[in-house]
């Protein structure tokens, strides 16, 4: 009647499929059923329980876990309800669950898991502490929008168990998540309700607490009505100053990345990037199998890979975005991981590499079930770059639309695409035409933007060209990349060789192909070679 199964992890018995459907008719018709569900359900977990406390141990645990995991989905899924025993015995079930789910790299199921545990839970405690946990892990999948009321449900339920000041950090969380990730909600959180959010959580918040001030601090930071992600710099500086005092490298990391957004508000995007790769060492800090942590090394990845091409780094941001394929946290949100590292392939002029991880991000966003997510809105503008560059009208429409979809507009890049497509093919009216009066640095691309526009005007042989260039040179002082364009920019108002040649080494430096080529035909000596590998990225036109 079984069937002997020799695994790994040891011998394992199955009914087959025919025995079982009919020994679970003849115990239907018994009067041991509800017992033999229950001894089903207790074994279930007490295995559950066993193998999460080997999680972060040195036993092995996955291979074993991988071996049982369909009798632990079917005893959850088929528990009986009613009784306080078995109610007791099904959220345990499912509590384990969401943790080894989570640390296998299905976070997805996680947070359903969570949730159900929630359902099951006995008393307000532990459903505010499974709530909680599916909050964090819809966090870690960039659902912020699904976080956000879970981090709400979580509150009243541990206001209802009389723990106030975790109800009042959740909060605190809420309203950071509403603000912080305005581009994972598909429409934005009214700001009086973020407000009510976060009255709530003082009025909570015990006396005394400093976990509790510093949450509270983060989420005062992120306050703010403007459309986009602006954190307060005074109120940032002191949520960064009282979480060090902490041992919380998640709250570190969220209080750094108000600094972060404060410093890219006053143009200083090199003091942004420090923030940013501050908050890439703290990620060894962090369990990453711990729910909590998920989320805030997604965006740590997503900020420090943005940084770095913000300041034209961009060896550093391809290195990153490698990082993130091989972190596992990073790896269970395909469509993040891919898009980090179209960006900086298509800067450094690895297109077809770029493009095949373009697709791929594609396809993952699609399978995900199309979510908010403005931040691709970047990777799809660089994809429809590059067809742009090679001539592909249609694909380039297409990416554009995408990246409008995803974002509506990039500050920077949208119109450093146009304007750059539009150069390469000889169109300077419509160049100028899409960079408009771009001119301040607010978003990482914004010094591509200006300094191309300043370069277009030397093209163009417009009036202002020397005005602009001289402008630019706040742009080229944060960014690698615009420094060299405004080196050629420079040197092609002036015929100077020489700043050419400065141009060209420094886009060798970055690694910037594309760039190279188009500033080595200028140069005499190396035009052959400029030419040749214009022709080998398919930018002839």
């Amino acid at each position: 009647l079984l069937v002997r199964l020799q695994t790994a992890t040891g011998d394992r018995w199955r009914l087959l499929e025919s025995v079982r459907a009919y020994a679970l008719e003849r115990l239907a018709e018994s009067n041991e059923y509800d017992e033999a569900w229950s001894r089903h359900l207790a074994w279930a977990s007490a295995t559950a329980q066993q193998l999460e406390r080997r999680i972060g141990t040195e036993v092995e645990w996955e291979g074993e876990f991988d071996a049982v995991e369909d009798d632990l989905r079917f005893a959850l899924a088929s528990a009986p309800s009613g009784s306080d025993q078995t109610d007791e015995a099904a959220y345990v079930l499912a509590l384990s669950c969401g943790h080894l789910t989570y640390a296998r790299h299905f976070p997805a199921e996680a947070q359903t898991l969570y949730e159900a545990a929630a359902d099951r839970a006995h008393d307000d405690a532990s459903a505010a502490i499974a709530l909680r946990a599916a909050a964090d892990v819809a966090f870690a999948r960039m659902r912020s929008d699904a976080s956000y009321p879970l981090l709400l449900a979580a509150a009243d339920r541990f206001e209802a168990a009389g723990d106030d000041g975790a109800a009042a950090i959740a909060l605190a969380y809420a309203v950071t998540y509403a603000q912080r990730f305005t581009g994972e909600f598909p429409e934005p959180i009214a700001f009086e309700e973020i407000e009510a959010v976060l009255r709530r959580a003082h009025d909570l918040a015990p006396s005394g607490s400093p976990l509790a001030e510093a949450s509270l601090l983060t989420a005062e930071a992120w306050l703010s009505r403007t459309p986009r992600p602006i954190a307060n710099e005074l109120l940032a500086e002191r949520a960064v100053e009282a979480t060090r005092a902490l041992d919380d490298a998640v709250l570190l990391s969220n209080a750094l990345d108000a600094v972060t957004t404060a410093a890219m508000e006053r143009g200083a995007i090199r003091e942004a990037a420090q923030y940013s790769f501050e908050r890439l060492d703290l990620v060894d800090r962090m369990d990453h199998r711990d729910p909590r942590t998920g989320g805030e090394i997604t965006d740590t990845f997503h900020m420090a890979m943005e940084t770095a091409v913000g300041i034209g780094d961009l060896r550093r941001a391809r290195d990153i975005a490698e990082l993130v394929a091989r972190n596992e946290v990073g790896r269970t949100i395909a469509f993040l991981t891919t898009s980090r590292m179209v960006i900086p392939l298509v800067f450094m002029g690895e297109f077809d590499a770029a493009l095949a991880e373009a697709n791929e991000m594609h396809a993952a966003w699609e399978r995900a079930g199309r979510p908010a997510a403005r931040w691709m809105g970047p990777a799809a503008y660089a994809t429809a770059l590059v067809y742009g560059l090679r001539g592909a009208t249609e694909q380039y429409a297409e990416w554009c639309a995408y990246g409008r979809h995803l974002s509506q507009h990039i500050p920077g890049l949208g119109p450093f695409v146009e304007a750059r497509v539009a150069l390469h093919h000889g169109r300077l009216g419509d160049a100028r035409t899409a960079l408009g009066d771009v001119a301040d640095i607010r978003d990482f691309f914004d010094p591509y933007a200006i300094a191309l526009r300043a370069e277009v005007a030397v093209v163009a042989g417009a009036s202002d060209a020397s005005d602009l260039v001289a402008r630019a040179q706040a742009a080229a002082a944060e960014n690698d990349w615009a420094w060299a364009c405004v080196a050629r920019a420079r040197g092609r108002l002036t015929d100077d060789d020489e700043l050419l040649r400065e141009a060209l080494d420094q886009f060798e430096r970055l690694g910037a192909r594309f760039e190279w080529a188009c500033t080595a035909v200028l140069v005499d000596s190396a035009a052959p070679q400029g030419h040749a590998v214009l022709r080998e990225l398919g930018c002839i036109s």
